[in-house]
């Protein structure tokens, strides 16, 4: 999920992002890792919290997959202003 959200992140920037969890850049992010107890519960049974995480990742990617299309769609529209603008005139009305 994290390489998927980096590519996504490549490809509308066109660069390498720099990225970070709540402001905090992922190596410092990955080093001072900490469980979140009140969302997930360490003592809860292992099913219960795989199935918690699986549900949250599950959000995340329908989210992420939701506001790809939107801003696709936006940049579809764009470019076919541009080129209406910018096209000869026999393909203006």
């Amino acid at each position: 999920m994290t390489h998927r959200i980096s590519r996504q992140l490549h490809d509308l920037c066109d660069y390498e992002p720099n990225l970070n969890v709540e402001g905090i850049p992922l190596d410092r992010f990955a080093t001072k890792f900490q469980w979140d107890e009140a969302k997930f519960p360490a003592m809860s049974p292992l099913r219960e919290l795989v199935d918690k995480v699986s549900e949250s990742l599950s959000r995340l990617e329908d989210t992420l997959k939701v506001r790809s299309q939107e801003y696709n769609a936006v940049k579809s529209d764009l470019q076919q202003l541009q080129r209406k603008e910018t096209g000869r005139l026999s393909a203006c009305s």
